[in-house]
């Protein structure tokens, strides 16, 4: 097929090529509706005033507990020795 065959189809059955308006300007919708759902959810959430008021001091060790989480057993001291038992979804396994 070269161009004139193509211009011909075109111009012989022009619905065909013709895009809706929603296709044609969903992608800028779409992106708008995602830009003004964050600005509703940082006022909402009130993002500023917590950003605002933070603890800033406490953050460094909140962040640093939660990047280097480790398994913790819980030990007990009963009957003149060690009770050791980790929590029931251990990645260790059910017998470490």
């Amino acid at each position: 097929m070269n161009a004139d065959a193509i211009d011909d189809i075109a111009a012989r059955h022009p619905d065909a090529f013709r895009r809706s308006l929603w296709k044609r300007y969903a992608v800028p919708i779409g992106i708008l509706l995602c830009i003004l759902y964050t600005f509703y959810c940082a006022w909402f959430f009130s993002i500023a005033t917590v950003l605002e008021k933070a603890n800033w001091n406490l953050a460094g060790a909140y962040l640093a507990d939660w990047v280097s989480y480790e398994i913790r057993p819980d030990i007990e001291f009963k009957d003149n020795h060690l009770t050791i038992d980790y929590s029931r979804f251990s990645k260790l396994g059910s017998n470490p």
